[in-house]
């Protein structure tokens, strides 16, 4: 007898939740969530940024790089660089709160 095909679209569904569950504690136990969750933080930054500053921040500001906890940032221009010095501690808050752990300890301005 053949199965209809919603139900071979069920089994799948649970397959995959399945390997994704198995994935997650995969990195948990290699010890990569923090790492990865530092890599998410790289691409956060343009938009955190931009909501909290506006887009110009976002134009003179680039995540390049991250280590240990720290986020490097660029900043085009000294003006910018000297605004974001007292943004710091508020952009290590919403970075955290979307990352959802404390991932990022400080950020240093290049």
């Amino acid at each position: 007898m053949r199965r209809s095909t919603s139900e071979v679209g069920d089994d799948r569904s649970g397959m995959i939740e399945h390997a994704g569950a198995s994935i997650r504690a995969f990195v948990e136990a290699c010890g990569y969530t923090d790492k990865l969750l530092e890599q998410r933080a790289l691409g956060l930054w343009s938009q955190t940024i931009r909501e909290h500053l506006g887009p110009e921040a976002e134009h003179f500001s680039d995540a390049v790089g991250i280590r240990d906890g720290e986020l490097i940032v660029g900043v085009a221009k000294p003006a910018w660089r000297h605004r974001l010095t007292f943004e710091l501690p508020v952009m290590i808050r919403l970075l955290n709160d979307q990352l959802g752990a404390d991932i990022i300890t400080s950020i240093r301005l290049k």
